[in-house]
């Protein structure tokens, strides 16, 4: 139950834009042997999308490291390119082609961002010139949909896999150069988990001038099962601001600044930065939380991604092995749509707009605010990690008599619902405890 007292807080909009928000933050992720036909034939989740203004997604995830998109397993861990595999594949409804995925970025007005699996050239003893024109072909194909100058990362936390940093970096190389010259316009990611400014600057020496990007992931508190990372408590995140990767206590919001100047040091400046799969952890590293505080930690987690000047964001996963709510639709409840998907909802509308930064009196109340060019409105986002009512005032703000206030909320069953309000002023606008609120503020 939430408190009866309240906080009273006031916060200050920058008055310059800091940067523009990319517009592939707005992003989810597919891994393609949890997508099922029944989970996206009947429309809904590309309905969401394109309503919401989803501007890509991540498929076939973690599966690129091995996955033949020609002829793929069907099931995770299995690839065809295996010479152990023996088959049969799973039944075709129970996973997604590409095909199938460039036709529900066609349905959702997404733009693609496909996974090159490259790493076979190693760990199953492909032909070099086998998987090079197996990339080519896979661009050809992309294309034939209408999609030209799309996005691409090739492989997934597999650079030991092929022989380590140098000869993993060799092989990118190889497979991007090749992929150029089917169109030259794409935009290539590379994927390495915990990279470092100095391993950076090693895969830049030899890939960098064919490379666009660097992809890498991370989860609250943290992925995988690091020795001697405890457990968070829900407690522990009512406090923790910003948000941080527990398992090399660096916080997303801040994670790309060095990595930035060891790329500005290698000559490469423009050097894109994404964490295409974020998300929340194992569950059993998530003490005490509700359906709905899981999915208030994956809201604020995209936040802090914006704030980060993240190239790209993939929510994962969309719809996952169907356990789940941690996910964007929970399959084990008939598919619905988690309390996430209300706050991303919002939060998405913001990306390619100019960020400004928000500053406030009370630290577990914080956001950031967005606006287009010419200024006449700029909508602010607000988390509330209060377990109290958050009295905001604007007090060097003057804004006409219409804000208006969209806040996801807490219910009895946790899945959440959205309470729309307006104010006639920017003073003492009430954001409920523990919630994510909307301010569309018009001048």
């Amino acid at each position: 139950q939430a408190s009866q007292s309240v906080m009273l807080v006031n916060a200050t909009i920058a008055s310059s834009a800091s940067f523009t928000l990319s517009p592939l933050l707005a992003g989810l992720h597919i891994v393609y042997c949890w997508a099922p036909s029944d989970v996206y034939s009947n429309g809904t989740i590309a309905t969401w999308a394109r309503d919401n203004h989803v501007r890509t997604a991540r498929y076939p995830g973690g599966t690129a490291s091995y996955w033949n998109w020609e002829n793929p397993s069907g099931e995770m861990g299995f690839s065809t390119l295996d010479p152990s595999w023996v088959g049969p594949p799973a039944p075709a409804d129970q996973w997604m082609s590409l095909d199938e995925y460039l036709d529900l970025a066609v349905t959702a007005k997404f733009a693609p961002f496909v996974g090159v699996n490259y790493v076979a050239v190693k760990q199953f003893k492909r032909p070099l010139a086998d998987s090079l024109a197996a990339a080519q072909r896979q661009v050809a194909a992309v294309m034939a949909k209408g999609f030209k100058g799309g996005y691409y990362y090739i492989g997934n936390e597999d650079a030991s896999k092929a022989g380590g940093l140098d000869e993993s970096a060799h092989l990118v190389k190889q497979h991007a150069d090749a992929m150029k010259e089917i169109d030259p316009n794409v935009t290539i990611f590379f994927n390495s988990n915990g990279i470092t400014p100095s391993e950076l600057k090693k895969h830049l020496a030899i890939a960098g001038e064919s490379v666009d990007g660097v992809e890498y992931h991370g989860k609250w508190p943290f992925g995988g099962k690091p020795p001697h990372v405890p457990p968070r408590t829900y407690q522990d995140w009512l406090t923790e601001v910003p948000l941080k990767d527990h398992k090399d206590n660096l916080t997303w919001r801040t994670r790309n600044v060095e990595l930035r100047e060891a790329a500005v040091e290698a000559g490469f400046p423009n050097l894109l930065f994404s964490n295409n799969e974020y998300g929340l952890g194992k569950s059993s590293n998530l003490i005490n939380f509700t359906r709905f505080s899981k999915s208030l930690v994956v809201v604020e987690f995209a936040m802090e991604l914006f704030l980060g000047n993240f190239t790209s964001s993939a929510y994962w996963d969309t719809a996952g092995a169907g356990t789940s709510d941690q996910m964007l639709i929970d399959r084990a409840q008939d598919n619905r749509f988690n309390p996430s998907h209300f706050g991303l909802g919002m939060l998405f509308e913001s990306a390619g707009k100019e960020l400004y930064n928000l500053t406030t009196t009370e630290t577990r109340v914080h956001g950031f605010c967005a606006a287009s060019q010419p200024v006449s409105n700029i909508t602010c986002y607000l988390i509330n990690k209060l377990e109290e009512t958050a009295i905001v005032t604007f007090p060097s703000t003057r804004c006409a008599p219409n804000v208006q206030l969209t806040s996801l909320v807490d219910t009895v069953d946790h899945w959440g619902q959205v309470l729309v309000a307006s104010k006639t002023s920017c003073d003492n606008i009430a954001l409920p405890a523990v919630s994510f609120t909307k301010l569309d503020i018009h001048f």
